[in-house]
């Protein structure tokens, strides 16, 4: 397996994408809709965006070229559960079935990396998203190049587990 393009570890707790809100508002006496980013979901998506520009400093821009990427989403069990809940999850007995989704997780982060990574999200030809407790909130991305990773002959080519 070649190497990575890119790993990049963030010390912040995954969000999943939200829907834009909407409010209605009047124009010239008329109403109509009006749509806006979640504040939150810009923050989070800023604070992935801070980490990813220090992680691929001096690195291209990826314009074109097909990616695969791996995301694993550590998450802190919440201070509601008992202790036995917390160390059974903790200790991996226990997946983390509760939101956010695993497809939500992947479009925050790939959102976030558009015009710092990759020119666009469209370039992730593979992806992986393993969702799991921790005693440390994270989250890790990596980031392989696809053709220069990836054998031509299919059969020769790795499952989505091998990558990470």
């Amino acid at each position: 397996m070649a190497e990575p393009y890119v790993t990049i570890t963030m010390p912040i707790e995954a969000e999943g994408k939200r829907a834009h809100n909407s409010r209605v508002v009047f124009k010239n006496g008329k109403p109509f809709v009006m749509h806006y980013p979640d504040p939150k979901m810009v923050a989070h998506e800023a604070a992935i965006a801070k980490y990813a520009r220090i992680a691929v400093m001096g690195l291209p821009l990826l314009r074109g070229e097909a990616v695969s990427i791996a995301i694993e989403a550590h998450f802190v069990p919440p201070k509601s559960w008992s202790k036995r809940g917390v160390a059974d999850a903790l200790a991996g007995r226990m997946a983390h079935l509760s939101k956010p989704d695993w497809d939500n997780v992947a479009k925050s982060v790939c959102d976030a990396f558009k015009g710092i990574v990759w020119d666009d999200d469209s370039r992730v030809v593979m992806g992986q998203v393993q969702k799991s407790w921790a005693a440390e909130p994270m989250i890790r991305v990596t980031i392989w190049k696809w053709f220069e990773d990836v054998p031509a002959d299919p059969e020769q080519r790795p499952l989505i587990g091998d990558f990470v």
